[in-house]
């Protein structure tokens, strides 16, 4: 396959491979997908020892990264959360409980509703997401390094076309 930029890395290696043997297909899709896919690896490895430091596993950082997000008192219902985390309720369950066995988050009563519960953080769950957080984006900022600004705003929008397209 020819390239556009003089880089080649081992995707281009698996790519020519393919189209050595299956030159009747078009990879052109694959030269976006396994990128995609070996980026978010290369992403979630490095991430990974940082959030093992930290206690949190993946699940766990994205259910406390959403509670962050949404402000003081850093709380949510489990169903939005269910939503959210495109989760069933068991499985929502189980999540709940290995993060309030950890103590990263508590469930109290609905001050709206008492037959329900919020999950809320904790405030060691507030200290183990803001590590979380903080490291995180420095390792993406490190990431994209070879990236201008320009580059990066056009990446994002290209990936918002395609994220939006394939959820229509």
């Amino acid at each position: 396959m020819t390239r556009a930029v003089g880089i080649y890395d081992s995707i281009d290696r698996i790519l020519d491979g393919w189209a050595q043997s299956h030159p009747q297909l078009d990879f052109s899709a694959k030269d976006v997908t396994l990128r995609l896919r070996r980026l978010t690896a290369l992403m979630e490895a490095r991430s990974a020892p940082t959030l093992e430091q930290l206690g949190l596993k993946p699940e766990i950082f994205t259910l406390m990264a959403e509670l962050h997000r949404r402000g003081h008192p850093y709380d949510s219902t489990p169903r939005y959360l269910m939503s959210y985390l495109e989760m069933s309720s068991g499985g929502m369950s189980n999540l709940l409980d290995r993060a309030e066995t950890s103590d990263f988050i508590r469930r109290v009563p609905d001050p709206l509703d008492g037959r329900s519960v919020v999950v809320q953080l904790t405030p060691l769950g507030q200290e183990r997401i803001e590590a979380a957080l903080k490291a995180e984006t420095q390792q993406e900022q490190a990431l994209l390094t070879p990236l201008s600004r320009r580059e990066r705003e056009t990446l994002a929008q290209l990936l918002r076309k395609l994220i939006c397209a394939a959820v229509a």
